[in-house]
């Protein structure tokens, strides 16, 4: 069966035939049945790296399938059937060019499913650094970080759809670039409705006096302290990124205390 064969022992069994056959006398040497065997697993033989090639992982279903079809081995088998003699008594010395060009696109899309592999994992499994803030809430940090795997990881995804075997991963590739951008443009917002947040709040919180000469704006940042107090504890309970980002309506409402902040910045700038 296919799926048993072991290259190493498979090389090993060849090399055994081709040393006992060379033993043989010359009487039996002359003979028509010696060189046709000697040719068969001279065959066998040649065609070891290809078999080596095909025992590869890249090798998918599909791939397979190509590989049977009438245009390459013309084998009408269920895959679950093929075995070593499928492939040899298939002519592989033959077809070798065709069966080349099936690996090399089998190992160039396995390159691209295990970059897209990576991505997933990486986002899947990554949780924002956060960092406790006056006992009020934690804040996000690393923020270039997180930016840097983002530009890496869109840069990556956009020379991808370059690559010949990208029509096999397209719709993947465009769902993670679409996911990541949508990321990256909810935590652009994100830093900074924080940084004015910060700033603001210690403004704020640590003068009485523009307490009572903006009471307006003081009431506006109020508001929007404690909703972005409660974002941020919703945070800390579920840190994972993609989770983070799935939250309902999260971009308006950053967007949102974003412009707020502006006006109760400009305002408190108009005073100072």
């Amino acid at each position: 069966p296919w799926n048993a064969v072991v290259v190493k022992k498979l090389r090993k069994g060849i090399t055994a035939l081709q040393a006992d056959m060379k033993a043989m006398n010359n009487r039996i040497r002359q003979y028509e049945a010696y060189k046709h065997v000697s040719t068969t697993v001279q065959g066998f033989s040649q065609t070891l790296p290809l078999i080596q090639d095909l025992r590869s992982d890249a090798l998918k279903e599909r791939h397979w399938k190509e590989l049977l079809s009438p245009r390459v081995l013309a084998v009408a088998i269920p895959l679950s059937d093929i075995t070593l003699g499928t492939l040899w008594n298939g002519d592989l010395q033959r077809h070798e060019a065709a069966v080349k060009d099936i690996i090399r696109t089998a190992q160039g899309e396995m390159a691209l499913e295990e970059f897209l592999n990576q991505v997933r994992q990486q986002w899947t499994e990554y949780e924002l650094e956060l960092v406790n803030f006056q006992n009020r809430c934690r804040l996000i940090r690393g923020w270039g970080d997180i930016f840097d795997k983002l530009d890496d990881n869109l840069g990556s995804l956009a020379t991808m759809s370059h690559s010949p075997f990208y029509h096999v991963f397209a719709e993947t590739a465009t769902t993670w670039t679409d996911r990541l951008t949508a990321l990256r443009v909810i935590l652009f917002t994100w830093i900074d409705v924080q940084r004015k947040w910060v700033y603001l709040q210690g403004i704020f919180f640590g003068s009485a006096d523009i307490k009572q000469q903006l009471p307006k704006e003081f009431g506006r940042f109020k508001t929007i302290d404690n909703d972005f107090v409660a974002l941020m504890r919703k945070v800390s309970y579920k840190p994972a990124i993609l989770e983070v980002a799935a939250m309902p309506n999260l971009q308006r409402q950053l967007e949102r205390q974003d412009d707020l902040l502006n006006k109760i910045q400009k305002a408190l700038g108009e005073y100072l």
